[in-house]
């Protein structure tokens, strides 16, 4: 018996969870579990071709539909789009009521009132902030409707409430985004509380409430929605509604279970949510369950392995990103690929790749990797045809003796769709595919862009050798696909870029998070624990995650200049030259008079960032200098960017033995960078004035492309 269950991605904690859920229960049952992820159900769309691509291949005995997570909106006639997509299949709504589908749902509505119940009352605030999520998603219209009429009825019993609603879209950075607007605003004004209306966007709104300078937002409270793993790990621990995950994911099964075994099921079954209160909502005295001395022993035997497997998942997965973003051909993921699967322990394992992008609802697809436990190999150069229905039948839903459940992900780059891959994962490894997926993505949507740009060239060198006697017309075409070139180099920059910021957000926004949870379980463990080598030992321990969360917290900096798109460039640059001169000892100084540069375009700003960056590299590698300045100035409708410093110059450097010419891999870099976002550069070096790098960029870009493309 197989079923298939769709979300939309098993890198997010409320997913994740019900996912476990389910997969524990068909375990228990023996039932084989498909999980599909990343196929979605659109308003815009008016026939049902767009709906569940995969129905087209996949033929299972029952379908369940976590609905919150695939769409924001369900059309009224959702039961019949349903009935005709999965002619004759049973199928199961988790978390939405859809008509004539049997259906699971959580009841809120009164731990929502107790909540506000206990900030107002119990608490006594009066100033809040409500974080929402989209508008017109059905959960978040009944939390935020709970919100605001709960505060309008108080008011007649308490003229002095007033309350704020902000629009985010359930995920972390948006909680932090819209927190962080407010606090922009209201400086000296600060909320009494921050209701969120889910934990991933209190945990991202936390963070703005840690990080202010302002003390009297220190004591600002907040809650979330969910009771996921990090509400319970944060620091304060978040007051929260807690979602019966586990017992939804269970009772689905049975009641799929039941239906394709033809009988009867209850056509809703409704679930309670509870009001969990903690700390961060202001209540004192919360405090962790006691443990024993064994409990202790184990957990701290847990947390250490955790903290080495985190550890290695982390370097292994920053080294898969890292080389995937350098190689140039196809046939270099290989042993990227097989480092990867193998450190992850996945041991089924396929790629799939559609013909041309788009092409999802295809019935063939060519294999481009596979590994089974009886073999592993890459197809790149020569790879197989398959018919999906075949493939489907015959290898993905065919029995497996594995615990596992198999898993269905597509490879997505932008709005590009072209292939997809198919696997086997421990639950705790889902994060960590679903961020290898996305690398492979862009990995390969890179390969292909040079790999038209190859097929570009020899096209060109043929219509060249063939018509020699047409040297205007060839020469035209020369320029056309000059510009072409241009355009895929700085479409390649940019999907570069975009690898480097999903790496370093999902870094930040997850391992940092996770190990940030360990140090304080550690040290909530250390302060419970009756002898004093268990605290020694829970204190070295939390050390140990400190470090590694420091370091992790680097590789994510260093991997994308994050403060460049949330601060301004003003201050991402003055924080690179103040953490430089911490680090290397070199006075580096910084003077901004440019306030139009933060009007630049985000990429144009990324590209000045590296090329600063660049340069403060090779001051430290090769000038022997003892100070430098970065300045940033606006001078006749230009941005003029200058690196200077006092060292030996080039030519001195280069007599030295440094082996580096004047034209190395990082000049290049950096004027390749100008070039792209159509900037001049200028170099000057001697030994008694030392090295300036010169970039004068106009702020009328249009002029200046136009200019640009003349010269070419």
């Amino acid at each position: 018996m197989q079923i298939v269950l769709y979300l939309n991605t098993l890198d997010e904690d409320y997913q994740l969870s019900i996912y476990k859920s389910i997969k524990t229960r068909c375990n228990e049952m023996g039932i084989d579990l498909l999980c599909i992820q990343q196929e979605h159900i659109s308003p815009l769309l008016s026939q049902n071709e767009g709906f569940f691509p995969s129905r087209n291949f996949i033929h299972p005995d029952g379908v369940l539909i976590l609905t919150p997570a695939i769409t924001e909106f369900l059309p009224s006639d959702s039961a019949m789009r349903f009935h005709s997509i999965f002619d004759g299949i049973p199928v199961v709504s988790i978390g939405d009521n859809v008509d004539r589908i049997p259906s699971i749902i959580i009841r809120s509505r009164t731990p929502m009132e107790q909540l506000m119940a206990h900030l107002i009352f119990d608490h006594q605030y009066r100033k809040f902030v409500y974080i929402s999520g989209p508008k017109n998603h059905r959960d978040n219209v009944l939390r935020e409707t709970i919100f605001r009429t709960t505060l309008e009825k108080a008011r007649a019993v308490y003229p002095d409430i007033d309350f704020t609603i902000v629009t985010g879209n359930f995920i972390e950075s948006s909680g932090a985004e819209c927190l962080n607007a407010y606090y922009q605003n209201h400086r000296d004004e600060p909320p009494d509380v921050v209701v969120c209306a889910n934990d991933e966007m209190a945990i991202g709104a936390l963070k703005v409430i840690k990080s202010s300078t302002k003390a009297n937002w220190q004591h600002v409270a907040i809650t979330g929605f969910d009771d996921t793993g990090r509400a319970q790990m944060s620091m304060p621990p978040l007051t929260t509604i807690k979602q019966p995950f586990e017992e939804m994911g269970q009772l689905a099964v049975e009641k799929l279970y039941a239906l394709m075994k033809r009988r009867p099921v209850e056509p809703c079954s409704k679930m309670d949510s509870t009001l969990t209160i903690r700390s961060s909502c202001g209540c004192s005295g919360w405090e962790r369950k006691g443990l024993s001395e064994a409990e202790i022993h184990a957990a701290m035997k847990h947390a250490q392995f955790q903290t080495v497997r985190l550890t290695c998942i982390i370097r292994d997965t920053s080294y898969f990103g890292q080389k995937l973003n350098t190689i140039s051909d196809f046939w270099e993921i290989e042993p990227l690929l097989k480092f990867f699967l193998g450190n992850l322990e996945i041991n089924f394992f396929y790629l799939l790749l559609f013909e041309k992008p788009g092409e999802y609802m295809a019935e063939e697809a060519w294999i481009g990797y596979e590994k089974t436990p009886e073999k592993e190999q890459a197809l790149f150069g020569d790879p197989v045809k398959v018919n999906l229905n075949e493939f489907f039948a015959q290898t993905v839903m065919k029995k497996s003796n594995s615990t596992f459940c198999r898993d269905l992900r597509y490879l997505r780059a932008g709005n590009d769709i072209f292939g997809l891959v198919i696997y086997e994962s421990d639950v705790t490894n889902h994060p960590y595919m679903c961020t290898g997926t996305s690398f492979i993505a862009n990995a390969l949507q890179r390969l292909r862009l040079m790999d038209l740009q190859k097929r570009h060239a020899l096209q060109l060198e043929k219509e060249v050798a063939l018509r020699t006697a047409d040297l205007v017309e060839a020469n035209k075409r020369i320029k056309t696909e000059s510009q072409k070139r241009i355009e895929v180099e700085a479409e390649v920059l940019k999907i570069s870029e975009l690898e480097r910021m999903r790496f370093s957000m999902d870094l930040h926004d997850d391992i940092c998070q996770r190990l940030a949870g360990l140090s304080m379980k550690c040290r909530g463990l250390a302060a419970t624990d009756p002898t004093e080598e268990g605290r020694e030992k829970f204190a070295v321990l939390s050390g140990q995650i400190e470090e590694t969360l420091q370091r992790t917290r680097q590789y994510a900096h260093d991997s994308f200049p994050m403060e460049v798109d949330s601060l301004g460039m003003n201050h991402a640059v003055d924080n690179l030259c103040h953490t430089f001169s911490k680090q290397t000892g070199l006075e580096c100084k910084y003077f901004w008079d440019a306030e139009k540069a933060e009007d630049l375009p985000q990429t144009t700003q990324i590209a000045l960032f590296r090329i600063i960056q660049e340069a403060l590299q090779n001051i430290v590698k090769h000038a022997k200098a003892t100070e430098c300045l970065v300045s940033i100035t606006e001078e006749n409708k230009h941005i003029v960017v200058t690196v200077h410093d006092n060292g030996r110059g080039i030519k001195q450097a280069e007599k030295a033995g440094s082996g580096r010419k004047t034209k190395g891999l990082g000049m290049k870099s950096m004027e390749y960078r100008a070039d792209q976002i159509n900037a001049k550069y200028k170099l000057t070096s001697s030994s008694k004035t030392g090295t300036k790098i010169t970039i004068t960029l106009p702020l009328d870009q249009k002029k200046a492309q136009s200019s640009a493309k003349r010269k070419k």
